[in-house]
C-alpha cells in the first residue's frame, strides 16, 4: 500500500536466470500459478483463510503502540475510517466466496478488450554491475511462452511492451516523463472507508461485489497473502536465492477513478 493506492506485489529470484528472465517467471505467477491454486483450492482450505482473515481483523492489539496506530493513521489522513475493519468484516462473512476470488483476480490481471495493466516493474542485476539493453519483443515472448503464459495473457504482455516507459535513473527528469506519459494527471486522493446503503444491502442480498471503490481494494488485499505462499512454494521448488531477481508490482487491482494504481 501506498497511501491510499493498493496494487500487488511479486518478487522472483534466483542465481540461474537474469532479471529479465525473472520478469517472465512473475507473469507466470500472474496467469498460472495462482489461478490454478484457486482451481485447486478446496471449500476447506477457503473457509480456512476466511476464518484467519477475519480473526486478524478482529484481533486486539496486543501493546499500546498498536492501539494509538490504529486510531491516529484514521486522524492523520482526516477520514472517518475508525470502522475500516468492521466494513471489511461485514462483507467478508456476507458476500466473499471462492467464484468471486476467481472473478476478481481475472480483472485484476486481465484487462477487457485492448486495456492494460498499471504496472512497476523493478529489476536488479547482479554480476558486473551493468545493465544489459531490454530483451526484444521476440525474445520476451520466447520466455514469456517458456513459463507458460499463453492466449489473452500473451497478447496482453506484447500490448503493455509496446507502451512500457523505460527508466534507469530516478530525479526531477524521470518523474517529469511519469507525469507527461499520464497526462499530466495524478491518482485521486479520495478516502471511501464505508459501504452505501445500497451497495451493503446489495452485498448481503446477492453475495455480489458491492464494496465501494475503496472496500473493493481492501477486499482485494486479501488475495495478497494467497499469492505470497504460492510465489514462496514455486520459488522454493526451483531453487531459487536472491542474486537476481525482478519486483513486479501490478497495481491494475483498481481502476484510477476507484482511487488509483500505482
Amino acid at each position: 500500500q501506498l497511501s491510499n493506492v493498493l496494487g500487488i506485489s511479486c518478487v522472483v529470484q534466483g542465481t540461474k536466470m537474469k532479471a529479465d528472465d525473472l520478469e517472465a517467471a512473475v507473469q507466470r505467477v500472474y496467469f498460472k500459478v495462482f489461478p490454478d491454486y484457486l482451481d485447486n483450492l478446496s471449500d476447506e482450505d477457503f473457509a480456512d483463510r476466511k476464518r484467519a482473515f477475519a480473526d486478524a481483523l478482529l484481533e486486539k492489539p496486543f501493546v499500546t503502540s498498536t492501539e494509538f496506530g490504529h486510531f491516529w493513521s484514521t486522524v492523520q489522513i482526516g477520514a472517518d475510517c475508525f470502522h475500516l475493519e468492521d466494513e471489511m468484516l461485514s462483507y467478508l462473512r456476507s458476500s466473499v466466496t471462492k467464484e468471486l476470488l476467481k472473478e476478481e483476480w481475472k480483472k485484476l490481471v486481465l484487462p477487457d478488450g485492448e486495456g492494460v495493466r498499471g504496472k512497476l516493474v523493478i529489476k536488479y542485476f547482479g554480476g558486473d554491475g551493468q545493465v544489459p539493453e531490454r530483451p526484444s519483443l521476440e525474445r520476451s515472448v520466447k520466455a514469456w511462452k517458456e513459463q507458460d503464459v499463453t492466449g489473452e495473457g500473451l497478447k496482453l504482455l506484447e500490448r503493455e511492451y509496446e507502451e512500457t516507459l523505460v527508466l534507469d535513473v530516478a530525479n526531477a527528469a524521470t518523474r517529469a516523463k511519469v507525469l507527461e506519459k499520464s497526462g499530466g494527471n495524478y491518482f485521486p486522493s479520495d478516502l471511501i472507508c464505508k459501504l452505501t446503503t445500497k451497495q451493503a444491502s446489495s452485498s448481503i442480498q446477492t453475495g455480489s461485489l458491492g464494496l465501494s471503490p475503496s472496500h473493493q481494494q481492501k477486499h482485494q488485499r486479501a488475495l495478497v497473502p494467497m499469492v505470497a505462499q504460492v510465489l514462496q512454494n514455486e520459488a522454493l521448488a526451483h531453487g531459487q536465492n536472491q542474486q537476481h531477481h525482478s519486483m513486479d508490482i501490478n497495481a491494475s487491482i483498481a481502476s484510477p477513478a476507484s482511487g488509483g494504481v500505482i
